[in-house]
């Protein structure tokens, strides 16, 4: 386009942005788009606060917002959303208190964050607020009738544990006349899965289509997939897995893995997680899943579900394998009779009767 001689204009660069990895050629774009005169646009700018915040560069999504002299309304919802998203929720909420207008994404944003911060208190209030219309400045039909916040509200307890609350506010939000989405449904079925409400939750999978025309999303097959699993009925998971017409996730064969009941076996012959290896910023629990999302793991879950009994697992990968999956895969091999072999990037295990080939000197 510059090879032309066409230059950009306002509706040019909001795009680029959208596409942009990594902060560098984001700044560079910005500088242009300063000396094509184009930074007081709105629409510009918002997308640059965008931008800096998606790419973990929340001081300069900041700088521009602070550089707009009269911030539009989706300006002040980017940077809201940007510092609920980072996890800064007293500094969003902050700025969501000096907004002079509010939309139902500002209200959705706060409510998301604080459930999303482990403030699920704060967001209930919030969203109880946003029903009286306190300080609200939207007309109330703009709010009650849409569903995003509902869908927040539904997520925020979804995802704190309180599965009676989430459906029975799902409930009320049918009654209320508001149409659920496919946001919502994720949230009312990841409740089901985690309060074990089987039943509840293959009836809430069936009518999502029948009676509310949502198409499934990889989400809602996770879910149920998942949901099935932890129930132990992995052929209902399997047949969820074929019926789909897309590839499964990492979080699905994870949720299949979990079903077998393979780790739940190892776990009463002393196998226990090595969470220690896990560097990521999470809970016990949550380091406990990381490790079961590991791809050898993975691929001995898949195995399981299509191989014939005492056929020989072959894994490759381009990794050295964690001592985690190495104790996980010495037991399966001993506990279920399979002869394992695991090409890392140095060696080959052989695994045989709870035995290493490398007698665990690797």
């Amino acid at each position: 386009m510059r090879h032309h001689a066409v230059l950009p204009d306002l509706h040019t660069f909001p795009f680029l942005l959208q596409s942009i990895n990594t902060p560098h050629p984001g700044r560079q774009l910005h500088a242009q788009i300063f000396l094509l005169g184009l930074a007081n646009d709105p629409f510009v700018q918002t997308s640059l606060i965008n931008m800096y915040s998606s790419r973990g560069t929340l001081t300069f999504a900041r700088q521009v917002f602070d550089e707009i002299t009269q911030p539009d309304l989706p300006s002040w919802n980017a940077i809201i959303h940007a510092n609920a998203k980072a996890g800064m929720i007293h500094i969003a909420r902050k700025l969501f208190d000096q907004m002079p207008h509010r939309n139902v994404i500002s209200w959705s944003c706060m409510i998301h964050g604080y459930a999303s911060c482990g403030e699920y208190k704060a967001a209930l209030s919030l969203f109880r607020s946003l029903q009286t219309l306190e300080g609200s400045k939207v007309q109330p039909n703009e709010l009650c009738a849409d569903v995003m916040a509902w869908s927040a509200m539904i997520t925020a307890f979804a995802m704190h544990g309180l599965s009676e609350e989430c459906l029975e506010l799902f409930a009320r939000m049918v009654n209320d006349g508001v149409r659920p989405n496919a946001v919502t449904f994720v949230g009312v079925l990841c409740a089901c899965v985690h309060g074990g409400l089987v039943s509840e939750g293959n009836e809430y999978f069936k009518k999502r289509m029948k009676e509310y025309g949502v198409s499934p999303t990889i989400q809602h097959y996770g879910c149920i997939v998942d949901l099935y699993s932890r129930a132990g009925r992995i052929e209902d998971a399997w047949s969820v897995v074929k019926s789909m017409p897309v590839e499964p996730d990492v979080m699905i064969w994870g949720a299949l893995l979990s079903g077998l009941g393979c780790m739940g076996t190892l776990k009463l012959h002393g196998y226990e997680r090595n969470t220690g290896e896990v560097l990521l910023d999470l809970d016990e629990e949550g380091k406990e899943f990381a490790l079961s999302l590991h791809s050898e793991k993975l691929a001995i879950a898949y195995c399981f579900l299509r191989a014939s009994p005492g056929t020989t697992i072959r894994i490759v990968k381009n990794l050295r394998i964690c001592s985690d999956c190495h104790v996980a895969i010495k037991m399966i091999s001993r506990e279920f009779n399979w002869e394992i072999i695991v090409r890392d990037c140095n060696r080959f295990h052989h695994f045989k009767n709870g035995l290493c080939s490398y007698k665990d000197y690797w």
